[in-house]
């Protein structure tokens, strides 16, 4: 990374610290050995879910997460971080996307995370990370919505249509004797 000057620091962090503030979802995810090619696969990816992403350093990182009283999660950084935030809605897609990719190249560890709010640790984040996300829960209540009204229809449906059918075994029966 290029040497900044103090002012291009501090307009960093005042940045960073707006954009982590407004966010719903905030993670701080260690690397090691990642090309670039790898590390802009990723943010393209990020980005087509609502994500930003940014590489910096630890200082820094300290610095922003203490103008937002939560330093304690700085606290054990070591190595070189970036820092992953969204605004949307989908906590879940995001820790997904990032999961698949440590899966794919293992150069990659969650470190911790804010999400509405609320400190999560690696573990947390992973385990939350291998939950349907919103798309596939939507699904799921919209189906379980539909599916005691789909039953009344075909149970009223069934009786005359068996009706039906026995009527034209008897009828067929009847035709060849």
């Amino acid at each position: 990374m290029k040497k900044l000057s103090k002012e291009k620091k501090k307009e960093l962090v005042s940045h960073l610290t707006e954009d982590i503030k407004e966010s719903n979802v905030n993670l701080l995810v260690g690397f090691t050995g990642l090309s670039v090619a790898d590390m802009q696969g990723l943010r393209r990816d990020l980005s087509g879910i609502g994500c930003n992403m940014k590489v910096v350093k630890n200082t820094l990182i300290e610095k922003t997460y203490g103008n937002i009283e939560r330093e304690d999660l700085c606290k054990d950084l070591t190595g070189s971080v970036f820092v992953v935030w969204s605004s949307g809605n989908d906590e879940i897609g995001v820790l997904k996307k990032l999961l698949l990719f440590k899966e794919k190249t293992e150069k990659i560890d969650l470190k911790t995370g804010i999400i509405n709010s609320r400190v999560f640790s690696e573990d947390e984040l992973t385990r939350l990370g291998k939950l349907p996300d919103r798309k596939q829960i939507e699904a799921a209540v919209v189906f379980n919505l539909r599916m005691p009204l789909t039953r009344i229809i075909n149970s009223l449906r069934y009786p005359a249509a068996r009706l039906i059918s026995n009527l034209n075994q008897i009828a067929d029966t009847k035709k060849e004797r």
